[in-house]
């Protein structure tokens, strides 16, 4: 398991650099780290290429499916 720590110096939402037209949701939180300052889980996907038909032959892949090299 990985663990970063990052100092916060200003309010995530200043940080986002959100338009003036949306409305902050964490303004009522006096932790600056908010949404983050509670337990959350991240998926990260690193699923890349292969044949599983999702991508028809044809398109801009540049592989086959039928290819036993296939990406």
């Amino acid at each position: 398991m990985e663990v970063l720590n990052f100092q916060f110096d200003e309010d995530m939402f200043t940080k986002g650099k959100f338009p003036s037209s949306m409305a902050n949701p964490w303004k009522r939180e006096k932790d600056l780290s908010a949404p983050f300052n509670q337990e959350m889980f991240l998926v990260f996907n690193v699923a890349v290429g292969g044949n599983n038909g999702y991508f028809a032959d044809g398109s801009d892949k540049p592989w086959k499916n039928s290819d036993p090299n296939a990406a």
